[in-house]
């Protein structure tokens, strides 16, 4: 058995050099492994989150520290929003101060306050390229400012002529995008004037209160591409609910399991129903102790333990088993004959008991098999016995080295279609490994309720030239398996979207 951790590696270099041939040794160095690198994962995530603009999993606790409401239909940079505000809203009110508060709302953070000199007024201004929520400004800039100052939000825009055909006016004209004009302060008309907006911006026609309506004229598509990782199921710690027996799904045939009574009866391992592996019992005769066995070095005293299988048989009208408390110069007392109806199809079995309060006492000997009383012919598999009052799903016992998987595996990717302005076209490849029992799906939406399959090679059913504006794409993919040794994967999964080089 190889050890992956870093810590468990250190902890076996640290003892005595005959523990690297322990099974056992081994498997606890790497269980301990594994503890101490996921402890120092978070203790050093700790250091990132005591910030709030790293904040991840500890948002809520800023929130319920600051007063906030959680919201959980925001997402986490607008919650982060929300704490950098509330712990900012407190200092003095500076220019500086007030650009952090609108800041906080401004994609690239570039946003400025220019003071009106002598006028009791400010002017927030921001470059037309950021995605924002101006309702979410007015709300901040009002609770943050001074209640006698007046303040305007002023849309920087670049590169884009506006024609405009206006009546007399003698004030400051603000227009969402194009900025502030001011017109001529005589009777007349102010016929023509030019402001810069940022084409990109753009890709339909855009009204104004005052100006009429420009269009964009260059182009309005930007190509949006990205990539995941490769997804595989995601492996069972196989050592909550541990099972304490060794190599109890017969996938090393007999290994580990002794001949519980003599050659009455005969004992093998075969493929049987529901694709498992069997230990299959035979007699033809009658006697008691006809089956296998196993010494579990593992025991508690006065607490509960639970036995589970799954057994069928051809003939014969039940299965046996036996526990031996063993230590301090006995067996006792001992747990059963317990005596389990069974029939042609696989059942489900389990049996609760709670251990004697004996300091004592150092192991179970652990014993299944026939019925003592007729000739049978007996299949058994995926037997666990587990600390607890009620069996859990069956896994092997983590010194078996092999590897289980969850049955499926969840992985949501959320993709923010506004920044790519006007739909044109998109493409999504990935190549998948789906072994016999196991799925691979890949799964949009548009709202993380509704979800359709996605085609490889495939692409989104959005209409062309439609606006982006306001969209958020997530992609879902699924992983399942009916066998938790085997795992699907999908690979090199990629996006493209409005690929000029696609445009026939």
């Amino acid at each position: 058995m190889n050890i992956t951790t870093e810590t468990g590696r250190a902890m076996l270099e640290s003892v005595t050099p005959v523990y690297d041939k322990d099974e056992l040794a081994l498997a606890v160095f790497e269980a301990n492994g594994r503890v101490m690198d996921e402890i120092t994962k978070v203790i050093k995530n700790l250091k990132h989150e005591m910030y709030p603009q790293h904040a991840t999993w500890t948002v809520g606790y800023w929130e319920s520290m600051l007063g906030i409401k959680t919201n959980k239909n925001l997402s986490d940079a607008e919650r982060i929003q929300k704490v950098l505000f509330e712990l900012n809203k407190y200092f003095p009110i500076t220019r500086n101060r007030m650009e952090q508060i609108v800041n906080v709302h401004v994609q690239n953070r570039n946003a400025k306050v220019i003071e009106d000199r002598g006028e009791y007024s400010f002017t927030i201004e921001i470059p037309s390229e950021n995605v924002i929520i101006t309702a979410d400004i007015h709300r901040d800039v009002e609770e943050a400012k001074p209640a006698h100052l007046a303040y305007m939000i002023s849309i920087l825009a670049e590169r884009v002529t506006g024609i405009i055909k206006t009546k007399q006016y003698t004030f400051n004209v603000p227009y969402p995008v194009t900025g502030t004009f001011r017109t001529a302060p005589i009777n007349g008309i102010a016929s023509k004037a030019t402001a810069a907006a940022e084409s990109k911006t753009y890709a339909n026609p855009v009204p104004y209160p005052v100006t009429g309506t420009f269009v964009a004229r260059d182009e309005p598509f930007v190509r949006l591409e990205g990539k995941a990782e490769d997804l595989r199921l995601e492996r069972v710690d196989l050592w909550e609910n541990r099972n304490l027996l060794l190599n109890s799904g017969f996938h090393s045939d007999l290994v580990y399991w002794a001949n519980w009574g003599g050659d009455t009866v005969n004992r093998g391992v075969v493929d049987g129903k529901l694709g498992k592996k069997w230990v299959r019992l035979t007699s033809s005769g009658v006697g008691s102790f006809r089956g296998v066995s196993q010494v579990i070095n593992s025991f508690e005293p006065n607490t509960e333990y639970t036995i589970s299988f799954l057994a069928y048989a051809v003939t014969g009208p039940s299965v046996n088993f036996l526990i031996h408390q063993a230590g301090g110069g006995n067996n006792n007392p001992q747990i059963g004959t317990i005596i389990t109806p069974i029939s042609t199809e696989p059942k489900e079995i389990s049996y609760t008991f709670r251990s004697v309060d004996d300091t004592s006492k150092g192991r179970f000997n652990f014993m299944i098999g026939g019925s003592y009383t007729s000739p049978f012919d007996i299949y058994i598999a995926d037997i666990k016995f587990e600390k607890g009052s009620s069996s859990t799903q069956w896994q092997p016992a983590p010194q078996d080295g092999i590897v289980w998987y969850h049955p499926e595996t969840i992985k949501l990717l959320e993709i923010d279609l506004y920044k790519s302005g006007t739909y044109l076209n998109s493409k999504f490849t990935w190549t998948e490994e789906t072994p016999p029992g196991t799925s691979a799906i890949v799964e949009y939406s548009f709202d993380k309720v509704n979800w359709s399959k996605l085609t490889n090679g495939g692409s989104l059913p959005l209409k062309k030239y439609s606006s982006l504006v306001g969209k958020q794409l997530y992609i879902r993919q699924v992983l399942t398996t009916t066998d938790q040794r085997i795992t699907p994967a999908i690979r090199n999964f990629k996006y493209v979207i409005n690929d000029k080089e696609a445009i026939v």
